[in-house]
């Protein structure tokens, strides 16, 4: 069963808020004491209206477990801006995190990266017509390759076998090590009282 309605509409953990450039989007929210060596990118398709607000749960939780993370907001107006704040964004990480769109952009950085659900094949995301059209509406009609995802050492992609929002064949047509979670839909993975979320806690853990 899908754990979406808590994990997106239950008010997240919000951290301390860090601009790292002069737009509005441009910050993080830092959870944990000691000094950030994870980035978190939140998910939404690219969309303008789905900010880093729900993936405070999965910070606080890396926070908890010892692990200080940073959630990066990034600007979603221009597919170019996305990329630009991402680079800035995880500049100093050790190891990225990111969630659907957010696994799409952890991957493409080419850092060690913890990819979960990631939108890792943009031409089959388009071809599947995934959120809405959201490769088409973002990138338009034909995907400039600066922005497909890297394909590098130190890549976990983590995906549940029972995802309806980003099937799983995306992960596998990326290519790379990937843990199957079994019965697991979209959201379960980023969620900290599921059974799944320890299994992305131990990814991160092992990367780092």
């Amino acid at each position: 069963m899908d754990a979406a309605p808590r994990v997106l509409t239950e008010p997240a953990p919000r951290g301390e808020r860090i601009a790292y450039g002069s737009e509005p989007e441009q910050f993080w929210e830092r959870h944990g004491l000691d000094v950030p060596r994870v980035v978190w990118i939140h998910s939404g398709f690219w969309k303008p209206e789905y900010d880093l607000a729900h993936a405070g749960h999965a910070c606080a939780a890396l926070a908890a477990e010892g692990i200080p993370v940073l959630n990066l907001e990034y600007r979603r107006d221009r597919w170019r801006h996305a990329l630009e704040d991402v680079s800035v964004g995880t500049a100093d990480a050790k190891v990225v995190a990111g969630h659907s769109a957010g696994g799409h952009l952890a991957l493409w950085t080419g850092l060690p990266a913890v990819a979960i659900a990631p939108v890792a094949d943009l031409e089959e995301a388009r071809r599947l017509r995934l959120g809405g059209d959201a490769v088409e509406r973002f990138f338009g009609p034909e995907t400039p390759l600066e922005a497909e995802p890297k394909r590098a050492a130190g890549q976990i992609l983590i995906h549940g076998t029972a995802d309806e929002i980003v099937p799983i064949s995306l992960s596998e047509r990326h290519g790379g090590r990937l843990i199957r979670l079994d019965g697991a839909g979209h959201y379960e993975p980023i969620s900290p009282w599921s059974s799944e979320w320890p299994m992305v806690v131990q990814a991160i853990q092992e990367l780092l």
